[in-house]
């Protein structure tokens, strides 16, 4: 089976994304908390990206990528208006909103796409109907070993992100700012109280 063009060309730019960012994770970006673990996540990526091209599971790999990559846009979009809502000393309060905005979007996609979306449609088309229909398929277990090893970084990132929010830090204290209606209609943020 050929690979479509259109797809192979996916393949090529997405695959040199991968390549580009282990390099930048690496040797240009500061490091962070979470560093290793993108590492992993590009190296696992850009191996199942090389691996699904050369063995033609494009079709489930496209799918992945999409899965993957349509948060990204979100990601950019509030990365953009959080950096241009403090421009010439000034706050901006468009960008503030659209900032914000943006991160609920970016969380509820996230969410959707890679929590939810990813396992029901690609593991479980990957691990059980796979198998059902065609019992010999080659590298099924390396392959599924690497999509779950994206499913446990995806679950590690939204579980970090999810106990670093402040919402989340106020409902589980101690602290008498912890009743939702008191932090929806109050004014005051809760660590000034």
């Amino acid at each position: 089976m050929t690979v479509p063009t259109d797809i192979a060309i996916a393949y090529l730019i997405q695959g040199s994304f991968y390549g580009h960012s282990i390099y930048a994770t690496i040797n240009m970006d500061t490091w962070r908390k979470d560093s290793a673990v993108m590492v992993v996540h590009h190296i696992i990526t850009l191996a199942l990206i090389s691996f699904s091209y050369a063995f033609r599971y494009h079709n489930v790999g496209i799918l992945v990528l999409f899965l993957h990559d349509i948060n990204d846009v979100l990601l950019e979009f509030t990365k953009l208006n959080v950096y241009l809502k403090s421009r010439g000393g000034g706050n901006h309060l468009l960008n503030d909103v659209l900032s914000n905005m943006g991160s609920v979007s970016f969380s509820i996609t996230w969410f959707w796409f890679r929590l939810y979306w990813f396992p029901l449609k690609v593991l479980y088309a990957t691990c059980v109907s796979s198998i059902q229909s065609v019992p010999s398929i080659p590298f099924y277990f390396f392959f599924n070993a690497l999509l779950f090893a994206l499913l446990l970084m995806n679950i590690y990132w939204f579980l970090v992100s999810t106990l670093r929010n402040p919402v989340f830090k106020c409902l589980h204290s101690r602290h008498p700012c912890r009743s939702l209606c008191f932090m929806l209609f109050s004014s005051a943020p809760c660590s000034s109280l």
